[in-house]
């Protein structure tokens, strides 16, 4: 009997899992049947195994296994840290965890990765979080490399100032949008 190779059992394992989406979830049967993909993908290949878990418990809307799932592979993962972060993020959203988000970014984007920086500052910008998003661009600027991210925050800053609103305000109306 052949075996598939651990970048086959991935490679399907991701085609079915992004079947679905927010308009389309799999039913209980399908998660069940992701799962145990799932599970024999992380004796090969365990990072990603706990990721895709951790986002087809998002599916299911079990936020304690997702989260836990995630960050098992994030401990476990050093090529596809990045994509693991990004996946977590994506499916916390999903799970509607939007306050924990912040939180997750903040214990996992390092200082010296441009690209987790970049990540985390649009995602903080997204959700309002102006004055975390400065902070994470402090820190992009000492790569000394021109971003889009820079001018989009002083611009908010500068309208928070005419409208004479804190900066955590767009929080919380992201959060009530």
């Amino acid at each position: 009997m052949n075996k598939a190779s651990p970048q086959t059992m991935t490679n399907d394992l991701i085609k079915k899992v992004s079947s679905y989406n927010l308009e389309h979830l799999p039913s209980e049967f399908e998660v069940k049947l992701l799962l145990r993909d799932a599970e024999k993908l992380k004796t090969v290949n365990p990072a990603e195994g706990w990721m895709l878990s951790g986002i087809i418990y998002s599916f299911s809307k079990d936020s304690g296994k997702s989260v836990a799932a995630f960050e098992k592979a994030l401990a476990l993962s050093t090529d596809q840290f990045n994509v693991v972060l990004n996946n977590y993020v994506w499916s916390l959203e999903l799970l509607g965890q939007f306050d924990i988000v912040g939180d997750v970014l903040k214990k996992y984007v390092s200082d010296d990765d441009y690209d987790l920086i970049s990540f985390a500052i649009s995602v903080f910008m997204h959700y309002g979080l102006i004055d975390d998003a400065i902070n994470y661009q402090k820190k992009l600027n000492r790569f000394n490399v021109k971003n889009s991210f820079e001018e989009h925050l002083n611009n908010l800053v500068e309208l928070c100032s005419q409208l004479k609103i804190a900066h955590h305000v767009l929080h919380e109306i992201y959060l009530l949008s």
